[in-house]
């Protein structure tokens, strides 16, 4: 899916912004752990993201189309690059 393609479709919009507040949740649950286990990882980003998706609405009542996609395509893959190396790991 491109932008033009994601900035028509609002059910995948709520999904992937619900995808994030998951994420900034259990980033806020792991806690000072996170740097530990992960460091390197911008968690205080992470953990800001749920606050942001929550209260950052346009004049529209949405937040920045244009900002979640970037977060979900600069942001999201090298954290989970990094989860899946540390899980790959440790088993």
């Amino acid at each position: 899916m491109d932008l033009a393609a994601y900035k028509q479709d609002a059910r995948t919009q709520a999904v992937v912004e619900r995808k994030m507040l998951v994420i900034s949740e259990a980033a806020i649950r792991l806690g000072e752990s996170a740097e530990i286990v992960c460091p390197g990882v911008a968690w205080r980003d992470i953990r800001g993201i749920g606050n942001w998706l929550r209260y950052k609405y346009d004049r529209y009542d949405r937040v920045n189309v244009e900002t979640v996609w970037n977060t979900i395509h600069d942001d999201l893959p090298p954290l989970r690059q990094r989860w899946k190396k540390l899980f790959s790991d440790s088993l």
